[in-house]
């Protein structure tokens, strides 16, 4: 089953759904269950990350429509870049929203390729909750091999980048991982009264510092820009292992995420 076929309607309207499911006909279920998830808006922070649903999106604030009618959106990274393009995703008509990309272990036990369905998000001194009914449709909607950690996920406004600031924000919250994205997500989904789910793979586990290489030719947006990083790695060729395992982790995040997806299903179209 692919993305289009596991998110809609307002968050009341899931919790009755999920009540009442058995006294529909299967057919007529169906039908009213795909016509509330044909609005939904994912919001992907990276290039990279667009693919991980079978799409090619290349500037911040681009869009495409799935074939579903299901918008994904790249955000740019951070909070703010979310909020807009969630703003942006409801403004053209989504009734949920969905956070979708990669994250950083906060626990020992998480390892790259590690799929997490948070059951709620920390932002802002703010915990928001992701409605049980929301979770489960969705844990029965995609492919999902392994199964995925629930907990809590929290955001940070800025990139956590070496192992002993995980883990002082793992004491400081108990959360399992964190992203940049997900809590802004959820803040315009609470402010709207619209469902909100957030699926992210581990990409660096709690012990690996990400290389100052990467660090330094990152902008806001969360683009590398390849010349910088080379130029960087002839400076300090020393780093060129921890690139290496770095782009075996991310690689280890894609495929969960692909996975996930079931990309096959996924052929789009643009807006």
């Amino acid at each position: 089953m692919g993305i289009g076929k596991v998110l809609g309607g307002s968050r009341s309207e899931w919790r009755e759904a999920g009540a009442s499911r058995t006294a529909f006909p299967s057919g007529a279920w169906e039908r009213e269950e795909r016509e509330k998830r044909a609005n939904t808006g994912i919001i992907v922070a990276l290039p990279v990350e667009c693919r991980s649903l079978g799409v090619r999106l290349r500037h911040k604030g681009d869009g495409v429509r799935l074939p579903s009618g299901v918008r994904v959106m790249l955000s740019g990274a951070g909070p703010d870049n979310a909020r807009r393009a969630a703003e942006t995703l409801i403004e053209q008509g989504a009734n949920a929203l969905v956070s979708w990309g990669c994250c950083a272990a906060l626990q020992p036990e998480l390892r790259p390729g590690d799929l997490l369905l948070p059951e709620a998000v920390w932002a802002d001194g703010v915990s928001y909750a992701i409605d049980p009914a929301v979770r489960q449709h969705w844990r029965e909607g995609l492919n999902l091999r392994q199964t995925p950690r629930g907990g809590l996920l929290v955001q940070s406004a800025s990139i956590v980048a070496d192992a002993a600031a995980k883990r002082a924000l793992a004491q400081r919250t108990g959360a399992l991982a964190v992203d940049m994205e997900s809590g802004a997500v959820a803040q315009a989904a609470d402010a709207h009264n619209l469902p909100c789910l957030v699926l992210r793979a581990v990409a660096d586990p709690l012990d690996f510092t990400l290389p100052s290489s990467v660090l330094d030719n990152t902008d806001a947006d969360g683009n590398t820009s390849l010349p910088g990083l080379l130029l960087s790695l002839a400076c300090h060729p020393g780093q060129l292992p921890a690139l290496l395992a770095l782009g075996r982790h991310f690689g280890a995040a894609m495929d969960a995420l692909k996975q996930a997806a079931g990309t096959g299903e996924l052929a789009c179209r643009k807006t």
